[in-house]
């Protein structure tokens, strides 16, 4: 008759602690951990200007890009309309990757440049607008300015304060 008590008290509490462990697991109490998803993207209205297309050539101030359609955009590397004339170039100029492109100073110069040959050896969870890049990964949705990018690191930092560093 013991064992049988001891047993039933036994079952009592183990019940007692796993309905404690469901409930710790819950989303809700999750909420204010780092498990909380992440979303700095702001609500854009205007559309996307990015293009897409592989380099033709770069020479010392000018670079070529050719979109999937077949329309090529030859374009300086510094603005003359601007105070700050440099674009942004996030990776290594190569001829014949794929690059995301803005541009600036009437379509006449590179905004921002963002090798993406180089960037897909990291990561593929991504999307970018307006030149911004913004990492997607596990519902997070976290627009990063980048750091480096090259063929052996790429390194950003998020609007959240995450930093990001991928390595090969």
């Amino acid at each position: 008759m013991k064992t049988l008590w001891y047993g039933c008290i036994a079952l009592m509490l183990m019940g007692c602690g796993g309905s404690q462990g469901k409930k710790d697991a819950s989303p809700s109490a999750a909420a204010g951990t780092d498990t909380a998803i992440i979303n700095t993207v702001p609500n854009w209205s205007d559309p996307d200007s990015t293009i897409y297309g592989y380099s033709d050539g770069f020479g010392q101030s000018a670079f070529t890009l050719i979109t999937k359609d077949g329309e090529e955009y030859d374009l300086a590397l510094t603005a003359t309309d601007e105070a700050d004339p440099y674009g942004k170039i996030y990776g290594d100029r190569e001829d014949s990757a794929q690059y995301a492109l803005t541009t600036r100073d009437g379509e006449e110069a590179i905004g921002v440049l963002i090798n993406l040959s180089q960037l897909n050896k990291f990561t593929t969870h991504y999307s970018i607008y307006n030149g911004h890049l913004i990492l997607e990964e596990g519902g997070n949705r976290d627009w990063v300015e980048i750091r480096e990018l090259n063929d052996t690191v790429f390194r950003a930092v998020g609007k959240s304060g995450k930093m990001y560093e991928y390595k090969r």
